[in-house]
């Protein structure tokens, strides 16, 4: 009987592995839920230059209309509106690392563990650098590295929507005593609804009826929220009281939602790199809206695959090694205003600077 093998290299073998490094990096990327294909998601995922080539791809961001529709008795004919849209640019690149071992005879015993525990690495990597490029982005913070695939593979802006705790002019500014509470976020709403150019549009988010804004808090600012603002446990409390068991966020895994905003804890919302007076950390949680930002793939090499998994012998087939990666760019929307000289306006994100405990 003949018997078909693949070999390590063998083109199918890298198919199998490289969906298997997608599915793996899927589960461990932190903010899946809020990614979608259409204009009303927080996180817009745009797919058109996996088909075709290019390194940049311009998208459209759609503003809000506030006219009064038309009645019976008006003609909507030759009174039709034209979509209110603006652009932005966002530059694509790698996103790829690889692991390699030696030693012919352990290889042999154990390749698969090996294949296993390559693309768990690799897998944990590339959601690590996904997540960060992700919060620095809409944070408006630099990669204190400059690493390029910690933030997204595009320039990062500082904030033009930028409330500070305790109405202080600036981060460095925050004392000791700034931290979290439940009127920053209102605040932040307020800014979001009545700005003059181009208010932010609640995102549509899976598992909610209604669309909501999403604040990103880190685990400190969250601490200072539980302990010093009361009215927290009490809004949650009445929630469940009132029969919104299904929608309430304590049974979804959210920690609640506050003015038409849900609260998310997430441990990649970044310290700031300005250091107040007070000697305190500052954080940046943000406040997000639909199509906040950005995410385009490529494609690698021509192939069809978004995601790429290569394995490579050396030595004489001695030693084995992996890679794996991906072409993509994030960014954080961002549009000309039109009365501004032609500066730039963040399209859907509020920074909050607070201070925390730790």
């Amino acid at each position: 009987m003949a018997l078909q093998t693949v070999s390590t290299t063998h083109e199918l073998a890298a198919k199998v592995w490289s969906k298997g490094l997608e599915a793996e990096f899927l589960k461990k990327v932190s903010v899946p839920h809020f990614i979608g294909k259409s204009s009303d998601s927080l996180i817009q995922h745009r797919d058109n230059l996996e088909k075709e080539a290019g390194d940049r791809d311009r998208v459209g961001l759609r503003l809000q209309d506030s006219v009064a529709p038309l009645t019976s008795g008006q003609a909507v004919e030759t009174n039709e509106l034209a979509l209110r849209s603006k652009y932005m640019d966002i530059t694509l690149d790698e996103f790829v690392h690889a692991y390699r071992w030696a030693n012919v005879t352990d290889r042999q015993r154990v390749t698969y563990e090996h294949r296993d525990e390559a693309r768990a690495a690799l897998a944990d990597l590339l959601a690590n650098a996904w997540d960060t490029s992700f919060f620095n982005q809409i944070a408006g913070n630099a990669d204190p590295g400059g690493n390029a695939t910690f933030e997204g593979n595009n320039t990062i802006n500082v904030p033009t929507e930028h409330i500070f705790a305790a109405g202080k002019a600036n981060e460095a500014a925050l004392a000791s005593t700034d931290t979290f509470t439940l009127d920053l976020i209102s605040e932040a709403v307020q800014t979001a609804k009545t700005r003059s150019v181009g208010t932010i549009r609640p995102a549509r988010i899976p598992g909610y009826s209604t669309p909501l804004f999403v604040c990103f808090l880190h685990p400190w600012q969250v601490d200072s929220l539980r302990t010093a603002d009361s009215r927290w446990d009490k809004v949650m409390h009445s929630a469940m009281q009132g029969g919104q068991i299904g929608d309430n966020p304590l049974i979804t895994g959210a920690l609640g939602v506050w003015d038409g905003t849900l609260l998310c804890e997430n441990n990649r919302v970044p310290a700031s790199a300005t250091a107040p007076a007070s000697g305190a950390l500052v954080r940046r949680a943000i406040l997000c809206g639909a199509q906040s930002a950005m995410c385009v793939y490529g494609r690698i090499g021509g192939s069809a695959d978004r995601y790429r998994w290569v394995e490579k012998l050396f030595d004489f087939d001695r030693e084995m090694g992996v890679a794996g990666g991906f072409v993509a760019g994030i960014k954080k929307s961002q549009f000309e205003d039109e009365n501004g000289g032609g500066s730039k306006l963040d399209f859907g994100t509020v920074v909050i600077s607070t201070v925390t405990s730790a």
